[in-house]
């Protein structure tokens, strides 16, 4: 079915003409404030406070060690971006060598290779641990 002909003052963008509407209306352009930390959260954090383990005990050691960890993955994470992002930049023609998608591409391999190592190292220590006799 082919639409011939035209219909004078329909509006074919309905949408389109919503939106140009109510940029236009006051109460569509007003901002509202949202305050930072509601009373929620400072109870919140007051009671997580009270239960974060002291820095020299051994929950405080775990959380130290648990932090390393994060901070290694999301470093390991953000090597992999890079690389991604090296690899799909030179591939679409942009302006990345070769020696720097190399690069990329092998602290990446490298990152992960050190992670992996890092995790069969914990594994073991903690297979030998578990094993002990008392």
């Amino acid at each position: 079915m082919e639409f011939i002909g035209h219909i004078e003052n329909f509006n074919y963008q309905p949408i389109k003409g919503y939106n140009t509407f109510l940029k236009g209306n006051a109460s569509f352009n007003q901002t509202v404030d949202i305050p930072n930390e509601t009373e929620f959260d400072k109870i919140l954090n007051t009671q997580k406070a009270k239960i974060e383990p002291a820095p020299d005990t051994a929950g405080g050691l775990m959380k130290q060690i648990e932090k390393a960890f994060s901070t290694s993955i999301n470093e390991l994470n953000n090597r992999r971006l890079i690389a991604d992002a090296a690899q799909e930049e030179f591939a679409m023609g942009g302006e990345v060598s070769v020696h720097d998608l190399m690069i990329a591409q092998e602290k990446a391999a490298l990152s992960m290779q050190m992670a992996l190592q890092t995790r069969n190292k914990l594994i073991s220590a903690y297979n030998d641990i578990k094993n002990m006799a008392l």
